[in-house]
């Protein structure tokens, strides 16, 4: 545990988080004052254009390396993609190698992406994909532009010391007959290497299908307002229900009304990131280094009226 707290502070710790765009028109709750983050934590945002991610990824298609055709073969193989036209499959392909080069030439090893609001305009394919082919390459992108979220998945990628990868799901529905459960989702960016070996993956639309594995989950969500910093983090197992499109999984809490409550009342949006294992004493310990709010979700905290 005090190795791995020690990595989630060396992670923060001048940690350059790639800003892939801005954010989605309606999306104001991803916001974040990025003065204070440098002031506070030490952690930049360093703005990369969505145009020259673009640019690049046209250059990839055009001249067909080496490295380019083989993580195109290695994506065709591990996915169905035969219900999308082989140039846009290409372009996820490329528009991934291109995000990746660019990351690791401003020294960014998290990002926060303009994702569906801009790419289907600029390369005509939306990379919902390439989100959760990052991750697994070692550079996680949050959706949305959320900055926060990012932090978030750099937190989790250093808490379980690099070894898994880590995911950002929307807060969605409840469990149809579960009342402490609720569906952990997004339209299709969700880390390959965690799928479930049963379930089969597809990419339509240029977004991944495919459900998650079972396991125990550690869940947290980096959030911000008026300047105060807080950290919430719960734990809870992963169940089956019902299946649906893009990439998912259902988890069961001890208490969900107690989760969501937190959730609704604390300064936490629609986002909140995941990792396989056990690690809430560990991020316990991360709040009180940084001297921020640790919101424990198995902890009750305000009641609704």
């Amino acid at each position: 545990n005090f190795i791995r707290v020690a990595a989630v502070l060396k992670a923060l710790k001048n940690l350059r988080v790639a800003k892939i765009g801005e954010r989605p028109v309606p999306f104001m709750s991803v916001m974040t004052n990025e003065a204070n983050l440098i002031n506070r934590i030490g952690i930049t945002t360093v703005p990369i254009s969505p145009f020259a991610v673009a640019e690049r990824a046209k250059k990839l298609i055009e001249d067909n390396n080496a490295q380019y055709e083989a993580y195109y073969q290695d994506l065709t193989a591990r996915l169905d993609c035969s219900a999308m036209p082989e140039e846009n499959v290409k372009k996820v392909a490329a528009t991934k190698l291109a995000i990746e080069s660019l990351m690791e030439e401003n020294n960014c090893s998290v990002g926060a992406f303009e994702c569906w609001s801009a790419f289907p305009a600029v390369l005509g394919v939306c990379p919902c994909t390439v989100l959760g082919e990052m991750a697994d390459s070692g550079y996680p992108l949050a959706c949305e532009t959320d900055v926060n979220g990012a932090i978030t998945l750099a937190i989790l990628r250093a808490c379980n010391l690099y070894e898994d990868s880590e995911f950002l799901a929307d807060l969605t529905i409840r469990h149809p007959q579960n009342d402490n459960a609720e569906l952990l989702w997004h339209c299709g960016p969700f880390p390959y290497s965690l799928k479930a070996s049963e379930s089969q993956a597809r990419m339509v639309d240029g977004q991944e299908r495919f459900e998650l594995k079972q396991g125990h989950l550690t869940l947290c969500r980096f959030d911000d307002i008026d300047g105060k910093y807080s950290l919430f983090v719960g734990e809870a197992d992963t169940t089956t229900g019902p299946e649906t499109n893009g990439t998912y999984v259902w988890m069961q809490t001890d208490d969900w009304k107690r989760w969501e409550e937190k959730l609704m009342f604390g300064p936490y949006i629609h986002h909140l990131g995941g990792t396989y294992g056990s690690y809430l004493p560990v991020l316990r310990e991360v709040a009180r280094y940084l001297e921020i709010e640790f919101d424990n979700a198995h902890e009750q905290g305000i009641h609704s009226l």
